[in-house]
């Protein structure tokens, strides 16, 4: 279950080379959510009309119909949807932030694709907590803001 495909990248789009930080965090979240690669035949498709038990990546984590694509390129999010549905985006969030995420409760975070400076505890956000986002793809302040409910 690795995060590594043989896929080539898309047309205009950045390909992550190589293992990188957070790699290992992400395969044992795989595993225990018990989800492997979205498949071929299903690749592109919206999260709400896939089955359970997948994971693709995306540019647009909090859409309930985000398309999941095999290929991991630059920036873009990973996101899990489990056997029992429940979905969640993997980000980066420095670890006091992650503590307030696993407290509940409302909250407003700037969640990172990738280890970024501080920003190095994974979490999992389950999307049912989202009540707002707002995706910055800018160089100067990367990422996705997104306000949860408890």
């Amino acid at each position: 279950m690795s995060s590594q495909t043989t896929d080539p990248p898309r047309r205009g789009v950045a390909a992550r080379v190589g293992p990188q930080p957070g790699d290992a965090e992400r395969a044992a979240l795989r595993a225990t959510n018990q989800v492997s690669l979205v498949s071929g035949d299903v690749e592109g498709t919206g999260l709400d009309e896939l089955p359970g038990g997948l994971y693709g990546f995306t540019y647009a984590p909090a859409l309930r119909n985000a398309p999941l694509f095999r290929a991991q390129p630059y920036r873009s999010f990973e996101v899990h949807k489990r056997i029992d549905g429940e979905a969640f985006v993997l980000g980066f969030v420095p670890g006091s932030v992650a503590e307030e995420i696993a407290a509940g409760g409302e909250l407003e975070i700037h969640l990172f694709p990738d280890v970024e400076g501080d920003n190095n505890t994974l979490v999992a956000v389950p999307t049912s907590r989202i009540r707002q986002h707002h995706l910055r793809t800018v160089h100067t302040e990367p990422g996705l803001f997104l306000k949860l409910a408890e």
